[in-house]
């Protein structure tokens, strides 16, 4: 009975979580869009780099509350501290280029928006995974996903 409930309750937390990375891929879509329109700035690594960790995120995240694997679950919040990495690297990076070619500064800021989205997608993923643990084991791991 009370598994049942938790699994409900996992349920519409992870929903909510699922709508908001859908929001923030709306996001995503739309600076990507802008962006299409202006001058390119240079490959950033990084941000390939942080739009795969979100999407493997989000892969593992759903695959472990398929299976109500807490093994994967653990292995997206572990995920959750690179995609913060990658974002610090790419505001610093963005940041620099602003300082050198100011006229950049607007597809910059977008850039940085859109990596700040990817980011939230990794937060997210983050709370499926709490929420899967929640469900199969019975403890919340909110804010503390990572021990």
């Amino acid at each position: 009975m009370a598994r049942d409930l938790r699994f409900i309750v996992g349920c519409m937390r992870i929903s909510v979580d699922l709508e908001r990375i859908g929001d923030q891929a709306v996001n995503v879509a739309q600076r990507a869009q802008y962006l299409n329109t202006r001058p390119t700035l240079p490959p950033f690594p990084a941000m390939v780099e942080l739009a795969d960790t979100a999407m493997d995120m989000l892969r593992v995240a759903v695959s472990a509350f398929t299976n109500l694997n807490v093994h994967q679950a653990m292995d997206v919040c572990q995920m959750d501290d690179e995609a913060d990495e990658l974002n610090v690297q790419i505001l610093k990076d963005l940041m620099d280029y602003m300082v050198n070619d100011t006229p950049a500064i607007q597809r910059a800021v977008q850039t940085i928006i859109t990596a700040r989205c990817l980011e939230r997608v990794a937060d997210h993923c983050t709370n499926i995974a709490e929420s899967v643990f929640f469900i199969a084991r019975g403890v919340n791991i909110k804010h503390h996903c990572e021990q």
